[in-house]
């Protein structure tokens, strides 16, 4: 373009420093049984540095915990934070919340 032609950089600036930070997962079933409740997931999207909580799976379904095989993924999240280390925190928080519940 003319741009470079004319020596103009044609990229942006990149920071020396990160911006932010993202952390990003699949939560997966952490026992077998059938999915009863997934509203948490509407509650984490009002949260602040929630980028998305998009279920993967149904109210009624039958879920798969890692001691009967392959478990099977409840939801998808991704956050964002300070740093790196800040939003892998809070991700790893809100997958300890069981954001997807699984009754037996």
């Amino acid at each position: 373009s003319i741009d470079v032609a004319l020596g103009i950089p044609s990229r942006p600036v990149v920071p020396r420093e990160p911006v932010s930070g993202t952390a990003y997962c699949y939560v997966n079933a952490g026992k077998s049984g059938t999915v009863t409740d997934m509203s948490k997931l509407e509650d984490l999207l009002k949260r602040e540095n929630v980028v998305w909580a998009k279920p993967l799976t149904k109210v009624g379904a039958k879920a798969v915990g890692p001691a009967d095989g392959l478990p099977t993924w409840l939801c998808d999240l991704f956050v964002r934070g300070k740093t790196a280390k800040d939003a892998l925190d809070y991700l790893q928080a809100i997958e300890k919340e069981n954001p997807v519940v699984v009754a037996a």
